[in-house]
């Protein structure tokens, strides 16, 4: 009994992380450590600016850890950075102004330069454009 318990949840382990859910995208909460991080490991940053408690943000980051492809990009392209607006958060505002929530910005560590801005209603496109289309610097 208890070893047919064990193969069903190796069974469902492996299921699970062939749908990419075993390497979940580790978002990083503090700016300055993400940027010093994204310098280091000569990768972008990807910025979430989000709203406290919301709903939105919340069901934009299920979606992306829904996609392996997304999740396997992210890995490989960026530094992820969650930022909570409205809080005690440090993060250079004036880089990231945005009246839209949640706002995801691609940005270069070593410029400091945003080159990339997802808002609204098509985030997950916009994201999918960026991500998947070969736009990622």
């Amino acid at each position: 009994m208890k070893m047919r318990f064990f193969w069903k949840i190796l069974l469902v382990s492996l299921f699970l992380f062939s749908l990419g859910y075993a390497t979940p995208i580790h978002w990083m909460g503090d700016y300055d450590h993400a940027h010093q991080t994204a310098l280091k490991q000569h990768k972008a940053l990807m910025v979430i600016l989000v709203k406290p408690r919301s709903n939105d943000a919340a069901r934009l980051i299920r979606n992306l850890q829904a996609d392996p492809v997304i999740v396997s990009t992210i890995h490989q392209k960026f530094i992820p950075l969650i930022v909570t607006v409205d809080t005690r958060t440090q993060y250079p505002i004036e880089m990231y102004y945005t009246t839209e929530f949640p706002a995801l910005f691609f940005v270069d560590p070593v410029r400091e330069i945003a080159w990339g801005r997802c808002v609204g209603a098509e985030m997950m496109s916009c994201v999918q454009s960026f991500l998947l289309e070969k736009r990622v610097q």
